[in-house]
């Protein structure tokens, strides 16, 4: 028996084979009591402060922005913090200086692209080209006014949409044909083509072969024009209509040449998919009780980057009066809407707009269900594929306790200047997308099937959507 057991016995004057169980069990509680310590202060200390750490490590390695990381204060970890931030510190120099010299390097080729710019624009026909798959790589202004506000009209979307797809086919089938034969591999092809719409005018399209320095065709080039107008007419019409034209900042983009995968949607990198990121404002949080879609906005993305040009902007008159509570947040009056048409109209064009896309939300699951209360009224049922850069965000970084749009434009150094305003959120939901997408890559997430799996274990939709 030990001396503090022999003075116990004494003190008490209990039995020594009493007091061995109370001495076990009181050791046993000392030892966990210590355990329990230790993992408190090992996570709090050591473990909790690595995989923020880690976090971070990954955001300033795979994103293009230069994020700071906060140096961790604990006298174990400090050394490797602030190793850890000398390097993001050199990574960032790094990425300054490769930033300017590509600056550089790139100004005489943007010296040159502007020139054909301009010749390709002023064009008084419309000029498209187009890929094998009919994808649109290019268009004019003069596109623009023949065709007028048609959201089938746009980077990546399927000129098939627009002129009647058979005749398309069989005339690029001919011009193949022809070069196959060693005919005239640059012939061009005269037509009378009709429009998708029946009732639109038809136009007259001269269509010819793109062929890549080895002779082999990625595409064609046609030319628009209206079918019977004189050319002094033609030009006098397109100076008049000239003014409605809306600036298109980018109008081409030249790697929708690259062959498209023809893998399953699922099994393709999101980064080659085009993409719809949009948002709404509504008259409150409860769709399944009533509240209404008084704006929508929508941008498109495509390769990765946004399409400026290509945008989706529209009021919505909800039917039913906003509540002062919903003003307040959005900035939406009654008078504001009146005048604009009602969700069934908006939401068919929304509907064309985001056409063969991803739709793409911040908390997607209110904006779904914004969507699906009005099937019954609209007959439109959006069953895009979705992602929700919310569920992104915490799939990205869980140690991060703030995954709203506010704190995601603070760690992605988006500047949101509109917030709560239907566009203005848009556009920073899809910046946040973009600088997502390359953290995506870097945990071995790169394609849509992936990605949506993974945020599946987060959250399920239809569980989220029940909320509202």
């Amino acid at each position: 028996m030990g001396p503090m057991a022999t003075a116990l016995v004494l003190y008490t004057g209990i039995a020594p084979h009493t007091i061995w169980p109370w001495l076990l069990l009181g050791q046993a509680a000392l030892i966990v009591a210590g355990a329990v310590f230790i993992n408190l202060w090992l996570r709090r200390s050591v473990f909790d402060p690595l995989r923020q750490l880690t976090e971070q490590v990954h955001h300033a390695a795979h994103s293009g922005i230069h994020p700071t990381i906060e140096p961790i204060r604990s006298s174990v970890l400090t050394p490797v913090s602030d190793a850890v931030v000398t390097i993001s510190q050199e990574l960032a120099r790094s990425r300054r200086e490769t930033h300017k010299a590509m600056a550089l390097s790139a100004t005489h080729a943007a010296q040159l692209s502007a020139r054909l710019e301009a010749i390709i624009r002023d064009l008084a026909d419309g000029l498209v080209l187009c890929n094998l798959s009919h994808r649109i790589v290019l268009f004019n202004d003069a596109t623009q006014l023949l065709l007028g506000d048609d959201m089938s009209l746009g980077l990546g979307r399927s000129l098939t949409q627009l002129l009647k797809e058979s005749q398309l086919h069989e005339a690029l089938a001919e011009l193949q044909r022809r070069k196959a034969a060693d005919l005239d591999p640059r012939s061009t092809l005269e037509f009378a083509c009709e429009r998708s719409n029946p009732a639109a005018e038809r136009l007259r399209c001269r269509m010819s072969l793109i062929l890549t320095e080895d002779g082999d065709c990625e595409g064609y080039v046609v030319t628009l024009s209206p079918l019977e107008k004189p050319a002094d007419e033609k030009s006098e019409a397109r100076v008049l209509s000239r003014s409605r034209v809306a600036p298109r900042p980018e109008f081409y983009d030249f790697s929708l040449f690259d062959p498209r995968s023809s893998s399953p949607l699922l099994e393709q990198p999101i980064k080659s998919l085009p993409l719809t990121v949009f948002d709404l404002e509504t008259t409150g949080l409860k769709p399944s009780q009533g509240d209404a879609i008084v704006q929508i906005a929508g941008i498109r993305i495509l390769n990765g980057r946004l399409v400026s040009g290509e945008v989706f902007d529209r009021m919505v008159n909800p039917g039913r009066a906003i509540p002062a509570s919903a003003t307040r947040i959005h900035g939406i009056t009654d008078e504001m809407v009146s005048s604009h048409p009602p969700a069934e109209i908006v939401l068919a064009d929304f509907f064309n707009f985001s056409q063969d896309s991803v739709l793409v939300a911040h908390n997607a699951a209110f904006d779904m269900k914004c969507l699906s209360v009005q099937e019954s009224t609209t007959g439109i049922r959006f069953d895009h594929p979705i992602l929700d850069t919310l569920l992104l965000s915490i799939l990205l970084q869980p140690a991060q306790t703030d995954h709203s749009l506010d704190a995601l434009c603070t760690r992605f150094e988006i500047n949101n200047t509109d917030r709560h305003t239907a566009f203005g959120d848009a556009r920073a939901t899809a910046e946040i997308l973009i600088n997502m997408l390359p953290l995506l890559e870097g945990i071995g997430l790169s394609t849509l099937g992936e990605v949506i799996t993974a945020c599946s274990r987060i959250y399920d939709m239809r569980s989220l959507q029940s909320h509202f």
